[in-house]
């Protein structure tokens, strides 16, 4: 089994729940609405939605939205959050929606690298551009390769969980391949400890937004954030804001 297909459950709600949801979310919602510029009722796809946690403020300020995401325990979680969310359950490599049918796709949070190879990444945004419309708006946010080698640190730990869980992360860059591995560990409160491994390729600004355009994107802006700052050597997420050209 590879990797995503069981890395996105009980555990990672656990682990990134309380540092990815509630203000953080809305805040989020809100920058994506301002890079999108869309008018109320058009149709966005939230690819690797989640627990729904940018797609439900997004419906609710006027989107047509569609959750999409290979995680059945992360589709249970939208569904909680919005039961009115449409949801898919899908692998972004070959999305089941028609061609030219979207308005805007948005990606957050790094769903992106998951794969063995970097052709199988490139089918993903293939695949965003595929069901763009002309003129749609493409926002991904991804990890900065240029901030993760700068701060570089082998091991953290992570203390701060009002369960008590304690989480070590224990990682591994291979700079050739671009390849980050991490290991997270989880030390319940009663001694459990379990592991959790999964690795991404991590890529640099140059390579992704060439690989917007192999796709037939055209890149309108790289920011440092979602709210348009310039990207630094230590921007850990960066934002790229593509289209389908006209």
């Amino acid at each position: 089994m590879t990797w995503f297909e069981d890395w996105f459950d009980a555990d990672y709600l656990r682990v990134f729940g309380p540092y990815v949801d509630g203000d953080r979310a809305r805040t989020e919602a809100a920058d994506l609405l301002a890079l999108l510029g869309l008018a109320d009722g058009s149709t966005v796809l939230d690819l690797a939605c989640g627990q729904g946690r940018h797609a439900a403020p997004l419906r609710r300020a006027g989107l047509r939205v569609v959750g999409l995401d290979l995680s059945a325990v992360m589709l249970r979680a939208a569904h909680e959050r919005d039961a009115a969310l449409p949801l898919v359950r899908a692998d972004m490599r070959a999305l089941p929606l028609r061609s030219a049918g979207l308005d805007g796709v948005v990606s957050l949070f790094n769903a992106f690298g998951y794969f063995d190879s970097d052709e199988q990444d490139q089918r993903v945004l293939a695949e965003v551009a595929r069901v763009l419309r002309p003129g749609g708006t493409f926002v991904q946010e991804v990890h900065h390769r240029d901030a993760l080698v700068v701060g570089w640190e082998p091991r953290t730990t992570h203390p701060r969980y009002q369960d008590g869980l304690v989480v070590t992360e224990e990682r591994a860059w291979d700079p050739v391949r671009g390849r980050h591995r991490v290991s997270y560990v989880l030390t319940a409160p009663d001694g459990e400890v379990r592991r959790r491994d999964h690795e991404l390729r991590v890529y640099t600004l140059t390579e992704l937004v060439a690989m917007h355009r192999a796709a037939g994107l055209e890149v309108r802006a790289v920011y440092g954030d979602l709210r348009g700052a310039a990207p630094t050597p230590r921007t850990p997420l960066c934002t790229i804001v593509s289209a389908r050209p006209v």
